[in-house]
């Protein structure tokens, strides 16, 4: 597989390597956003379960990054779910709670990954790079990225 000088797959264009990260935690978007944007990913970040399905609906994502427990009592599976099988969103899920049932249920309901926190920034774009190159090989119908041109920031969010 071609690599991009970043690491990650050469088949995922600039303008299709988007990511919607989703946590309740102010500074855990602010990292995953620094992180992600320095390694070449047009990030959007929600907050809530409402928030990233606005966002989905307006935007194509290659992958999500799903936090397992939002403080609006939103399970993060639960959204990944939707984010797949509505819009052909692979997602990772992140935790500080993890379980082997939380990993299970992870991984039947579509996970690409499952990482516990707390994040370091290597340790997360190791696994993120890892879990991405496998999106080369993800065939999703057209009707999956058919939405509106340009990604809309449907959140207001300050680092």
């Amino acid at each position: 597989m071609t690599m991009h000088h970043d690491g990650f797959p050469a088949g995922l264009q600039a303008s299709s390597r988007r990511v919607l990260v989703v946590d309740d935690e102010a500074h855990i978007l602010a990292d995953l956003r620094r992180w992600l944007e320095q390694a070449g990913w047009s990030v959007t970040v929600a907050q809530t379960s409402s928030e990233a399905l606005r966002a989905a609906q307006s935007c194509s994502f290659s992958v999500a990054v799903v936090d397992w427990r939002l403080s609006s009592g939103d399970e993060g599976i639960r959204l990944g779910r939707v984010l797949h099988r509505r819009w052909g969103v692979p997602f990772l899920l992140i935790s500080g709670y993890l379980s082997t049932p939380v990993v299970v249920e992870a991984i039947k309901a579509g996970a690409l990954d499952v990482i516990d926190k707390p994040l370091s920034e290597n340790r997360f774009l190791t696994l993120f790079q890892k879990a991405a190159s496998v999106l080369d090989d993800v065939v999703r119908p057209a009707s999956f990225v058919a939405r509106t041109p340009e990604c809309v920031q449907v959140v207001k969010f300050r680092p």
